[in-house]
């Protein structure tokens, strides 16, 4: 498996808290494990963020990692346990979402893989003008591969790239929109099921280009001192402002004809 990851150091860890990085998500990471070492327990993956919903979408979006958890460095315990993660326990390797090398090249076994993949998956041939442009993206921990030639472009998560596997790849360009849905008058009780979600209590506020429910959410993110209304891949509807605050529990997405509520373990369809 490729693994371009670096290992978490002390001195990436203060780099990043210098560029304002407060919150860390922790998560299982299995490309870090080295099969060949028999002293080896687990390999965990650390990812930096500034703001915080983005890094509590990410520990949702773990439910079925035992190992998930949310470090943040103003909480000292957070902050010591950080850093003795970075000194690389025995047994376990530590990993930063950050790329061990600042230019990423596929090696030659993947950049087969690659060809085999758009040749069999996707049946394009590239020529020429339409050459294949090949990146990497890092989305909540997981590994995906960016192809783009002029046939189209697709996000292919890279261990489908590495096995040849069978998922459809997700389309980048001329995906249908997710639409994003406020509450008028919001109860908690919806979130527990004492009160119905009542659709003539939503209100339109904006549409998402992407395909995927936690990927709309994390787009639905102010960071960085942006609104997420100014991402490009969002269109604001109807007459407010809703840049007041990021999406979060509580609202609603319409995906294909269906509604998810966005509730604290993930998305509930109703």
């Amino acid at each position: 498996m490729h693994n371009p990851l670096s290992l978490l150091r002390n001195d990436l860890i203060d780099a990043m808290i210098k560029e304002g990085n407060t919150f860390y998500v922790r998560q299982t990471y299995l490309r870090g494990i080295n099969h060949l070492d028999e002293n080896m327990k687990g390999a965990f993956l650390f990812t930096h963020y500034k703001d915080k919903q983005r890094a509590q979408a990410h520990v949702d979006s773990l439910r079925h990692d035992q190992y998930a958890k949310l470090y943040d460095v103003n909480q000292p315990s957070d902050k010591e346990k950080l850093y003795t993660a970075a000194g690389q326990p025995p047994g376990y390797q530590v990993f930063a979402a950050v790329l061990k090398d600042r230019e990423w090249k596929p090696p030659a076994q993947l950049a087969n893989h690659i060809k085999n993949y758009v040749s069999s998956r996707l049946n394009w041939k590239p020529r020429g003008k339409q050459s294949l442009t090949v990146s990497l993206l890092l989305e909540f921990g997981e590994l995906f591969i960016n192809l783009r030639s002029g046939e189209g472009e697709v996000k292919v998560p890279l261990k489908d790239v590495e096995t040849g596997g069978s998922a459809a790849p997700l389309q980048v360009k001329d995906s249908k929109p997710i639409s994003v849905y406020f509450h008028k008058n919001f109860s908690e009780a919806i979130l527990t099921g004492q009160l119905p979600l009542k659709i003539e209590d939503l209100e339109h506020v904006a549409d998402i280009d992407t395909t995927g429910l936690q990927e709309a959410f994390s787009l639905g993110q102010n960071a960085d001192g942006a609104l997420w209304i100014e991402n490009q891949d969002v269109t604001i509807k109807g007459l407010f402002d809703p840049g007041i605050r990021s999406v979060s529990i509580g609202d609603v997405f319409r995906m294909d004809g269906s509604w998810y509520l966005i509730t604290p373990n993930g998305f509930q369809k109703v």
